[in-house]
């Protein structure tokens, strides 16, 4: 970006320096400038014969060349391997101030919303015209029409709000996704962005998970509970696999965080009823599903340890094992599925 905005304004001022060259050159040779001035025009016409000005674009064209090669070393220095870091922070910064400018244009649109429905409200004297006086059928059809209007108007404007408001939330988790990759060795980073997500969408499950693991890589463990927790209240009712995923996520921030003894009992209850519902409805990914089953049943493995229940530790172990080499036997077939490159 830099190197590209050198390079525009070297040819800028280049061209600048030549068109103002040559209109000099015209307004001394048609004495414009005085005598001197036409003298010397008429000197460097006479000297042109001799290849004076075949040296000076050769020279004019040595600096080119020059200036190109070091803005060309400069851009290969500044988008070297040990350099991408800091480049993805500066275009992670130009995407968050992009977001932040798309956020204040489209939040006051939401907030007119209302405003909208309103305006066109009767004024007050309507309500006491409907009881003094009877209203005639042109009338009511009239105004049966402006409800339906209004109803499908509202509609509109709440698939709106909707739309505008799923959109920040997703913008926000691909920031924060990309700040997750970027930072990672300070996750509050992304950890911010996941809250403002949140803050568009508070029972947005992408936005739930995705804020209470990164909370949990802050080390804020019981703010990763709270969210899990209401993560599972918005897929209880659904029971599957997303269910089952923030079952577990809450089960390990518990192990992560001291708990107490209700906790511990509440982790195996939650790790035993994620295996239970993995097991009753499995996933179509069959890959997945014997990972999701693998990491449940070492979850539920630790719990046993730290409870001192070592044989159910050893059989949560044993089928942790089976489930990932499970997972292990599926790549290895789709790896010689793939035809030879």
């Amino acid at each position: 970006m830099i190197a590209r905005s050198f390079a525009q304004l070297f040819v800028l001022l280049l061209f600048i320096l030549v068109a103002l060259a040559a209109l000099s050159g015209l307004l001394a040779f048609f004495n414009y400038l005085g005598e001197d001035a036409k003298a010397w025009a008429t000197w460097l016409l006479a000297e042109a014969q001799t290849g004076l000005i075949q040296k000076i674009f050769a020279a004019l064209g040595a600096v080119t060349t020059a200036v190109a090669g070091s803005l060309g070393i400069y851009k290969t220095w500044r988008f070297a391997e040990f350099n991408l870091p800091i480049r993805l922070q500066e275009l992670l910064k130009r995407w968050e101030r992009a977001e932040n400018q798309s956020r204040s244009r489209i939040v006051p649109e939401l907030g007119c919303h209302e405003l909208v429905c309103t305006a066109n409200r009767a004024s007050p004297w309507r309500s006491l015209a409907m009881i003094f006086f009877d209203i005639d059928e042109a009338t009511k059809r009239s105004l049966e029409r402006s409800i339906g209007m209004r109803k499908s108007e509202l509609g509109v404007l709440d698939r709106s709000r909707e739309r505008c408001r799923n959109a920040i939330t997703f913008d926000y988790l691909k920031l924060g996704s990309k700040a997750r990759r970027a930072n990672p060795d300070n996750p509050r980073v992304a950890l911010n962005l996941f809250k403002k997500a949140l803050d568009s969408n508070g029972s947005d499950c992408d936005a739930l998970e995705l804020a209470g693991r990164q909370a949990v890589e802050a080390g804020q463990c019981r703010e990763a509970i709270a969210y899990f927790a209401t993560l599972i209240e918005a897929t209880r009712e659904a029971a599957d696999w997303r269910y089952a995923r923030a079952s577990r996520f809450k089960a390990e921030a518990l192990f992560r965080s001291d708990p107490t003894v209700t906790e511990r009992l509440e982790m195996r209850r939650l790790l035993e009823e994620a295996i239970r519902i993995l097991e009753a409805h499995p996933i179509e990914c069959k890959k997945t599903h014997e990972l999701e089953l693998g990491l449940t049943f070492e979850a539920l493995a630790r719990v046993h340890t730290k409870g001192g229940r070592l044989r159910l530790a050893r059989n949560a172990i044993t089928s942790a094992k089976r489930h990932l080499g499970d997972l292990d036997r599926l790549n290895d077939l789709e790896r010689q599925a793939r035809p030879p490159e």
